[in-house]
């Protein structure tokens, strides 16, 4: 029995640990030397080996070792810990109060919106390929008066587009309504997203509601017994930039179907209309300034750019010539001091294949050159040669090759922005004599148009825009461009028009606001035929 005593005390010496870390090395050694002894006295009276004692103590260094390792891990888990004492509810309180009376509601927006930046609380909550998406959309609800003018010419101006749908002059709709005022509810959704991935590429798609038909209109009319509304692609692109100097890519390319990519107005291309290609756009930074007024493509800093592109406007299976146009723009986004901008650009674009031809007699081999859509205004002709007087089908009967010039000067401070801008173009590809050969008619130049606007926007807390306003004056001249290709609400798009343009809007909230605009636009050269458009726009976005 008292063996076993022993070999009892033994262990549990063997197995102590000091009572804290504050024990002394004195105390240390005094419980090494009494184990060292004990174990000693045992092997003497035989109650265990050498080799007993030797296992044990081993045993009993191991244990030790991986206590020691355990706590200077804890210990190194828990360096950066803030120990916090307990502090009585009344100064708790007190804390609170003070603390409450000295942050402003702009500092706990700025916290709110850093912690749902950089997703405080939720570390790899969501998988990095998700994070990379940025989605974007918008509905807008508009409330529209179209009021024709008393004088207006009645069933004299053609719908060519609805002539060529059914072949010839057989329908009700092969005329424009000129005389009937209409009002409508019409709607418009979009909703994308642009996708960051690795090597500064990004991918950008986008669904939008509109006409499948019309590429300068996303708006669609409500009242129609309830039938579902189209959604379609109405973007959907690949960016590479490459080189960059102050956030400033050096060059960046886009394919794909993008918006357009140009530094314009609205004079030459619609701003829905969205270009089928390829753009390559190279960039020189100038100073170090960033720009007042940032240009759409998101680039905000001073610099020179260079662009060129090519674009299908329809891809003909039988036949070599494809209907497409070629653009080269040169200009400059440069910021003056602190508070003025000033933006430059000119621009060529050259259409290919899009002037019609006539077909031989009795045959449609031809039927291709004429365009997929117009609208009204451009000089255009029958290319059908037969003896049926019912049937017609328009073209264009002109060349085109557009050269546009675009400025703006652009002052802004805190709370407020002024701006002008203006742009000329003018068909160059206009030729009187090769109209008159390929129509048998004579028709005499009109290719010019001009744009002029001045616009004011006030801003309110957090650089939040509060409302707005802007006038603008637009003549576009027959065969100054495709008038299937300008903007659709001025007397319902096309060309040989001229007219104002008035602006105005408020914002509700961060994602909506209220827009109003009229729009009266009148003919130039044509018969008469006025149009006044009312719009009241409720638009909201993500």
């Amino acid at each position: 029995m008292r063996r076993l005593i022993w070999v009892f005390l033994a262990l549990c010496l063997l197995r102590v640990e000091p009572a804290s870390a504050a024990t002394s090395q004195e105390e240390v050694e005094v419980l090494r030397n009494t184990v060292v002894n004990l174990l000693e006295a045992l092997v003497a009276e035989g109650v265990l080996t050498p080799e007993t004692v030797q296992t044990m103590v081993a045993d009993a260094q191991a244990d030790a070792e991986a206590t020691a390792l355990a706590r200077r891990e804890q210990e190194e888990a828990e360096k950066d810990a803030v120990r916090v004492t307990y502090v009585p509810e009344n100064v708790r309180r007190q804390i609170g109060e003070e603390v409450a009376a000295t942050v402003t509601g702009d500092v706990v927006e700025e916290v709110i919106a850093r912690a749902q930046e950089d997703q405080w609380g939720v570390p790899g909550a969501l998988p990095d390929w998700i994070q990379r998406f940025d989605w974007f959309g918008d509905v807008r609800m508009r409330a529209e008066g179209l009021l024709y003018d008393d004088g207006n010419a009645e069933n004299f101006y053609r719908n060519f587009l609805e002539i060529n749908r059914q072949g010839g002059f057989f329908g009700p709709n092969t005329v424009l309504n000129t005389t009937e005022d209409r009002y409508r509810v019409r709607v418009r959704a979009r909703i994308g997203f642009i996708a960051g991935l690795p090597n500064r590429t990004t991918v950008g798609l986008r669904l939008a509601t509109g006409d499948l038909e019309s590429p300068t209109s996303t708006t669609t009319t409500l009242g129609n017994y309830g039938r579902r509304r189209d959604f379609s692609l109405d973007m959907a692109y690949i960016n590479f930039d490459r080189g960059g100097h102050l956030g400033l890519p050096l060059l960046s390319a886009t394919a794909g179907r993008m918006p357009n990519p140009w530094y314009t107005t609205d004079l030459a291309f619609d701003r829905d209309l969205n270009f089928d290609g390829l753009t390559v756009i190279g960039r020189l930074p100038v100073g170090s300034r960033p720009l007042v007024a940032p240009h759409r493509s998101g680039v905000s800093n001073s610099h020179l750019f260079l662009g060129v592109g090519s674009y299908t406007l329809e891809e003909i299976e039988l036949s070599g010539d494809d209907k497409r146009f070629h653009s080269a723009q040169l200009g400059a986004h440069l910021a003056i001091g602190d508070r003025w901008q000033y933006d430059l650009g000119f621009a060529y674009h050259n259409f290919e294949n899009v002037t019609g031809r006539r077909n031989e007699p009795n045959s449609n081999l031809l039927d291709f050159t004429a365009p997929a859509f117009l609208t009204n205004g451009n000089t255009v002709f029958d290319i059908r040669n037969d003896t049926d007087p019912n049937t017609a089908l328009f073209a264009l009967a002109s060349d085109f090759d557009i050269v546009t010039g675009t400025t703006a000067l652009t002052w802004r401070n805190d709370r407020n922005e002024v701006r002008f801008e203006g742009e000329y173009l003018t068909n160059i590809g206009y030729d009187e004599e090769e109209i008159l050969e390929r129509t048998g008619v004579f028709v005499p130049e009109r290719a010019d148009g001009y744009r002029a606007e001045l616009s004011y926007q006030r801003f309110g807390d957090r650089g939040r825009l509060a409302w707005y306003g802007g006038l603008a004056y637009k003549s576009i001249q027959r065969d100054a461009m495709i008038d299937g290709f300008t903007e659709s609400v001025i007397r319902r798009g096309g060309t040989d028009i001229e007219g104002w343009i008035a602006t105005g809007g408020f914002t509700l909230s961060d994602n909506s606001s209220v827009q109003i605009r009229w729009v009266s636009a009148d003919e130039i050269d044509g018969a008469p035929y006025a149009l006044d458009t009312v719009q009241l726009d409720i638009l909201t976005a993500f």
